[in-house]
């Protein structure tokens, strides 16, 4: 029993003392950590060492930043940028990696949309056409184009047109395109400007042997931004060719465009001096009053379109070479095409002056000659491009002529008579001269209606009648004779210019009583064709 007794004593002592010395160690190690703990909880400054308080967010010893915010602010980061990079920082790599590449290739498609759409702008178009002229693809060119119907639309006529430039103007080797073509506000709203709609370019034309300035127009054509679409309309305002004589055949680039006509709207206006004869003919008479006034307002408006173009033209150059610069080359070309115009202006304020003074009764002696010559004729040029063109012009009787000009600037084509047609009339003048030289020293008339007939037989008879009532003979020896200026008028009418030369002798009873020797004479003719042969029919003291 004391040996189980004792055992469990020594367990429990030994237990208790296992529990005292726990007690022991728990007490002593918390009094001991205590100062440590405190003392290792304290914060440091991890630049300079010194303590500091446990929410510091600055030492106080050197300043430096304790903590992220500190930091972002001493580095002039802002709060929500701070935030904002935590936040990223948080993200995954695809999202980190996946959204700038998206948005990269938003950026990308954006930026090709506007690369796209500037190859599709309307100054885009007319360069692309202008590049298709430069190297020679007319046909794609022709394609590019409006075509309003008409003589000058079709293809046939555009390929022709560019060959004829071609060969009188040489390659073209270089274009300039300038926004805005030529305009002139000089007389406000007086002229009516021709609208279009679309987008208006002035383009210099530079050929291997000459250089011009033309309108062109881009008119949008249907599609989508930026894939929008633009055809080129080619400006065409009117040009008047100026055609004798009437009847013509008239071509241009090589196009049959028709006959030369009698200008009814000049014809018309004409017949004012024509007065009423009595109270039916005024109705008529007025309305031929308003015609004339009507005809004489469109040839004056006319005019002031042309100043107003070639002002229109002075500006465009001043501007061009003031916002784009330019070498003296180009302004010299481009003062060289406003010169032209001016020139050409000065020809339509002449012809509107010639007009009105036949009008009024001028240059109308009651002559054939004058009724045949005191009229216009041509074709107005409707639908013709602007730029380089040739105009031919055809009649029997007459040289074929060709001649370039610039529309829209009026042309005037009057072709001379062939060599032909020249024999012929030098022919019938030399056959009246000698049948007049013969007349007059023989008194026998039966010769002169052989060579001449109308009024100039008419002429000679009156004055060979009263020389013979004076009871003298004048006889008249042509010495020498000029012939000039051979003009077809017609298909039966023809004028000469002569200088000639005479020696004249008066006799009285058959005995010469004076002679003057070298009458020069300067005298115009009107023949007539009757079959084959002409014949002197008018003449008049030039």
């Amino acid at each position: 029993m004391r040996k189980w007794f004792v055992h469990r004593g020594d367990e429990s002592s030994r237990e208790e003392e296992k529990i005292r010395d726990t007690t022991e160690v728990i007490e002593n190690s918390g009094r001991d950590e205590e100062p440590m703990n405190e003392k290792e909880s304290r914060k440091k400054c991890p630049k300079c060492g010194a303590e500091l308080e446990e929410d510091a967010k600055f030492c106080t010893m050197c300043a430096a930043p304790l903590t992220p915010e500190a930091e972002a602010r001493a580095a002039g980061l802002e709060t929500w940028a701070l935030r904002a990079g935590e936040r990223i920082g948080g993200l995954s790599k695809g999202v980190k990696f996946g959204v700038p590449l998206l948005v990269l290739f938003v950026v990308g498609i954006i930026i090709a949309l506007f690369v796209i759409a500037s190859g599709h702008t309307p100054q885009a178009a007319v360069e692309r056409y202008l590049s298709r002229l430069k190297v020679g693809d007319w046909n794609s060119a022709y394609e590019m184009l409006v075509h309003p119907g008409g003589s000058f639309s079709d293809r046939s006529y555009f390929l022709t047109w560019q060959n004829h430039q071609a060969e009188k103007c040489g390659r073209l080797t270089e274009y300039s395109v300038y926004p805005g073509g030529k305009e002139s506000r000089l007389f406000g709203r007086l002229l009516e400007d021709k609208q279009e709609s679309g987008t208006d370019f002035s383009v210099r034309l530079e050929y291997q042997n000459d250089s011009f300035d033309v309108d062109i127009t881009a008119q949008g054509a249907g599609g989508f931004w930026p894939f929008n679409r633009h055809r080129i309309l080619l400006s065409t305002e009117p040009t008047k060719a100026i055609v004798a004589p009437a009847g013509s055949s008239v071509f241009i680039d090589g196009k049959y465009v028709g006959d030369a006509e009698e200008n009814e709207g000049l014809k018309k206006a004409m017949s004012l001096g024509d007065f009423p004869q009595g109270i039916r003919d005024v109705p008529d008479y007025a309305k031929r009053l308003v015609d004339a006034g009507r005809f004489i307002f469109d040839e004056a408006k006319a005019v002031l379109e042309n100043i107003s173009s070639v002002t229109g033209e002075a500006q465009s150059v001043l501007s061009r070479f003031g916002a784009h610069g330019g070498s003296w080359v180009e302004v010299v070309d481009a003062v060289k095409s406003t010169v032209s115009e001016s020139k050409e202006l000065s020809r339509e304020v002449a012809r509107i002056g010639l007009h009105l003074y036949w009008i009024f009764g001028g240059g109308d002696d009651g002559s054939l000659r004058a009724k045949l010559t005191r009229t216009e004729s041509g074709l107005e040029l409707n639908g013709l491009p602007e730029g380089y063109h040739t105009i031919r012009v055809e009649f029997r009787g007459c040289k074929p002529l060709e001649k370039g000009f610039y529309a829209p600037l009026s042309v005037e084509a009057n072709p001379d008579a062939d060599t032909r047609t020249k024999e012929s009339l030098k022919g019938a003048l030399g056959t009246f001269f000698a049948a007049k030289s013969e007349a007059s020293k023989t008194g026998n008339l039966s010769f002169l209606s052989q060579a001449c007939s109308g009024k100039l037989l008419d002429d000679e008879y009156a004055e060979m009648e009263k020389n013979t009532a004076r009871g003298y003979l004048l006889s008249s020896d042509l010495m020498s004779v000029k012939y000039e200026n051979f003009k077809v008028l017609s298909g039966k009418f023809a004028t000469a210019d002569t200088v000639e030369v005479w020696n004249s002798t008066t006799f009285r009873a058959g005995v010469p009583v004076s002679s003057v020797s070298g009458i020069k004479k300067e005298m115009t003719y009107l023949l007539e064709k009757k079959g084959e042969a002409w014949v002197p029919i008018e003449r008049k003291i030039k």
